[in-house]
């Protein structure tokens, strides 16, 4: 009886350690990349604008347990929104930057708010890199179709 109250006590202890370490993690991850592209401004926002064509260049949109939203904020920026079956919420900002030159900067902006749990923000922590990869993925991808396209 003494090693299972020693046990109980150990779980609750690490529980809570655990829990209060997880607070000191950011309640909102936010993954950001930008690339130039040639084509041409509205060659580009046509493109963006056009979410049937995000399966072809985006990474997160290939998935089908996605569902997304998306919303034209003005004339040099995309933003939508995504819920995943499992409850993860992505707002997805894009936008296009006016240059003097023929590439234009294009950001791609992923923010994620997590809720309190210590399991969402360790795995944030984890998943971080991950996300910063399908970003860079989804952008070079997103280039090379306008790019082609001339």
């Amino acid at each position: 009886m003494k090693y299972i109250k020693f046990l109980v006590l150990n779980i609750i202890v690490f529980g809570v350690l655990f829990t209060l370490i997880s607070l000191l993690f950011p309640s909102v991850i936010q993954t950001s990349k930008t690339i130039n592209i040639g084509g041409g401004e509205n060659k580009i926002l046509n493109k963006l604008s056009d979410v049937t064509s995000w399966k072809k260049w985006n990474m997160f949109s290939q998935t089908d347990s996605s569902t997304n939203t998306t919303v034209v904020a003005d004339s040099t920026t995309v933003v939508t929104k995504w819920e995943y079956n499992r409850g993860r919420k992505l707002h997805c900002e894009i936008a296009i930057y006016r240059s003097t030159t023929d590439s234009i900067p294009v950001s791609f902006t992923i923010t994620e708010k997590l809720k309190w749990y210590p399991w969402e923000k360790f795995r944030a922590l984890v998943s971080d890199k991950a996300m910063s990869n399908a970003v860079e993925l989804s952008l070079d991808n997103l280039k090379k179709q306008i790019e082609l396209e001339k």
